[in-house]
């Protein structure tokens, strides 16, 4: 399992507060079949990051992209606007949805909604239109079916300021 967190005011102890919600939840389980704990265990991370701003009164949040990979098969769930990007036979490929209004942005302009300069140029083109601790947790990005993993199979998890690969060895 893997978990990347990128918390907003206060972001050390809010990423580490749902970083370890999901690895606890994950140490706990016996048996489970891996898609439907990570949305799940995210929902849970709603849940206590949601307790938290009760407690102290303090508006926060934080971005989440996680994956187990169990028998050669990836699942994954997303919130926010942190990447996960597969990299196969030299062709790397987003997986998840970014969570933003610029994406909302550029989804409009591909319909001919909006001109497609907004996605570059409107000022709140970076607001998340989701996030752990939004209040609610309708906007998750996950997937369907398994990824089928093969040796040399590289992930790339890209934030603002940080990015991470994480390469499976076979």
């Amino acid at each position: 399992m893997a978990v990347v967190t990128d918390g907003m005011e206060g972001g050390a102890s809010i990423s580490r507060l749902i970083t370890e919600t999901l690895l606890n939840s994950y140490n706990r389980q016996v048996s489970f079949e891996p898609g439907d704990f990570l949305y799940l265990t995210a929902e849970i991370s709603e849940f206590a990051l949601e307790n938290y701003i009760k407690q102290t009164g303090i508006n926060v949040g934080s971005t989440l992209v996680t994956f187990i990979v169990e028998n050669s098969q990836m699942n994954y769930v997303s919130v926010g606007d942190s990447h996960i990007y597969l990299m196969r036979n030299n062709t790397l490929t987003l997986l998840n949805k970014e969570h933003s209004l610029g994406a909302l942005f550029k989804e409009k302009a591909e319909r001919g909604e909006v001109a497609p300069m907004e996605t570059y140029t409107n000022p709140k083109r970076n607001f998340l239109t989701a996030y752990i601790g939004m209040g609610s947790f309708q906007i998750v990005d996950r997937n369907t079916n398994p990824i089928i993993l093969k040796g040399g199979t590289r992930f790339c998890f890209a934030l603002m300021a940080f990015t991470m690969i994480w390469e499976m060895m076979r």
